[in-house]
């Protein structure tokens, strides 16, 4: 850049630029690089999810050697670096665990294979509870909310736009066995021989499938 009074701007191109982008484990992956890239950030915003990308890409991520101390608990449950609060205070109060602010988190925890294992089996255990008729609504209400799924997935991948991937797929499937649930404990009968009104369970855009007892 000149060195003139008042010139803050260049007009020339950059030196030099590299060819070959950065790689972590161009020369062989080590136990630190493996950590590194395997390593999940969670409970930030998005701004603080690419700072840290960058620091993990570039080798520059430094891991904690012990716990930090939490700002909010004031305990020492910090086991993520560059975070300021710990786990469970960031999902309580809804804040970027990194700068702390109120903004919209992009990064959830994934459970882990244990509490995968043990959410199945829960749902297992709930489904098995209803009886025939309300399960195979249910399913066949599973199997909508996986067409929708699929389609925003595909609309992401298709148009230029960005959007953010649905994870409430999920939620709404639990929603509505509780709400199953529910009816199954109010009335307190299995009503496989009855006409249930599905619409107060749900949208109104979901059309669930009746037998049909009247011959022409």
């Amino acid at each position: 850049m000149s060195s003139q009074r008042g010139n803050v701007s260049r007009t020339r191109k950059q030196k030099h630029t590299n060819t070959i982008s950065f790689k972590n484990n161009k020369h062989g992956e080590t136990p630190k690089t493996k950590a590194l890239n395997g390593l999940q950030i969670c409970n930030v915003c998005s701004r603080c999810k690419d700072v840290l990308e960058w620091k993990i890409k570039y080798n520059k991520y430094k891991m904690l050697s012990a716990p930090a101390k939490c700002t909010k608990c004031l305990e020492k449950t910090v086991k993520q670096a560059y975070s300021i609060l710990c786990q469970p205070c960031a999902e309580k109060s809804e804040l970027c665990a990194k700068c702390g602010k109120k903004e919209e988190i992009v990064c959830r925890p994934e459970p882990s294979v244990a509490e995968k294992a043990q959410m199945e089996a829960k749902f297992q255990m709930e489904l098995k509870s209803l009886s025939e008729r309300k399960r195979r609504t249910f399913m066949r209400y599973l199997d909508r909310l996986g067409k929708v799924k699929d389609e925003d997935d595909d609309g992401e991948t298709t148009s230029g736009e960005t959007k953010p991937k649905s994870n409430s797929w999920m939620e709404e499937a639990e929603k509505r066995l509780e709400l199953l649930k529910l009816r199954v404990e109010k009335e307190g009968k299995d009503e496989d021989d009855d006409d249930d009104d599905w619409d107060g369970l749900g949208s109104s855009d979901e059309d669930f499938d009746t037998e049909d007892d009247s011959s022409s």
